[in-house]
């Protein structure tokens, strides 16, 4: 995976959010997808949002991403928003997420969903997201001991 940085780091360092991102995807993606994509990790301010993902390329099930995470937030925030974040990282880049429809359509799996006609935390890529998003960060620091 190559991973680049844009931004300042404030309560998490560089090294970690590298460190963090490699043992989070190990956990999310077979060994070969992992060693195909591209994530930059965006740490700035986002108005209302404490992280987002967008796709950094145009192919279909897409390789390249930007994850953005809020650095003014505080250590355990910034890295279950990586957490959160990665997870639709996953999502994109195994095709089960695809984004590419016109207006409000995105397709998860095999299912069309109007995301505007959705309430966002009845969205399925965002129930799995905030599901696995305190799991992967509680491993992850018991890792860390």
């Amino acid at each position: 995976m190559e991973l680049t940085y844009t931004g300042k780091p404030i309560r998490v360092s560089v090294a970690e959010y590298a460190y963090a991102t490699d043992w989070m995807m190990s956990r999310l993606v077979s060994k070969k997808l992992k060693k195909n994509l591209s994530v930059e990790i965006s740490l700035r301010k986002i108005k209302g949002l404490n992280g987002q993902t967008e796709v950094a390329d145009d192919r279909r099930i897409p390789r390249d991403f930007i994850v953005t995470v809020n650095p003014y937030l505080s250590r355990k925030s910034q890295l279950s928003t990586l957490a959160h974040e990665l997870v639709h990282v996953k999502q994109f880049a195994r095709g089960e997420l695809i984004s590419d429809m016109k207006g409000t359509m995105q397709k998860w799996k095999d299912e069309y969903i109007d995301h505007a006609e959705v309430d966002y935390f009845d969205l399925p890529w965002e129930i799995e997201a905030w599901g696995r998003e305190h799991g992967l960060y509680m491993r992850y620091i018991k890792h860390l001991c």
